[in-house]
């Protein structure tokens, strides 16, 4: 008597789609990456080298198109919170903690001043450096700068933290870092 084939149990666990390892070395997102620069990738490829997996039944590289699909665009994706992200099917709160981390620090990079120091001598300054930092805030915070006598940051300082459109603040506290600290003005 012959024997029939019966279905393996494990085939319902293999993946549905190609596994970027499986890809040839030069369309894979982290040997593009390596050979001609990150600006040859596309924002799906850099998103999937942060992802470093894809799920049982997507590739990092899947996983990222969706991500960028369902916002409207990478600004959107980088002002959300990691429990958004995580909502996302396929993605843990260890994808969406990195990605957060990721869009945070080209926040800070994008907020770097070009020269050593920072003098504050018009507004615009102070736009340009807090603009990236605070564009993505999802609630108001209130903070100080705190400057030295010819007006250079010596640091900024978070008083408070407030809801979705306000923020209290009482003369006191924004007084007392700014003592603290030895500021000639704020």
């Amino acid at each position: 008597m012959k024997k029939t084939a019966t279905p393996n149990a494990n085939a319902q666990e293999s993946p549905t789609y190609l596994p970027l390892k499986s890809w040839p070395d030069h369309e894979r997102p982290r040997e593009k990456l390596l050979r001609f620069g990150a600006f040859a990738l596309g924002e799906a490829e850099l998103l999937a080298i942060l992802l470093r997996t894809g799920s049982r039944s997507q590739s990092a590289l899947d996983l990222s198109r969706s991500l960028l699909h369902r916002c409207a665009d990478l600004h959107q994706l980088a002002g959300m919170d990691p429990r958004s992200i995580a909502a996302q099917k396929g993605i843990g709160p260890v994808k969406a903690v990195t990605l957060c981390a990721a869009f945070e620090i080209g926040r800070r990079l994008a907020s770097l001043p070009h020269q050593p120091r920072l003098k504050v001598s018009e507004p615009e300054v102070v736009y340009r450096k807090y603009e990236p930092l605070l564009a993505h805030l999802q609630k108001e915070i209130f903070s100080i700068l705190i400057l030295n006598s010819a007006n250079v940051l010596i640091r900024d300082v978070q008083i408070s933290e407030g809801i979705l459109n306000a923020s209290l603040v009482h003369p006191r506290e924004v007084f007392r870092a700014a003592i603290l600290e030895s500021a000639a003005s704020i």
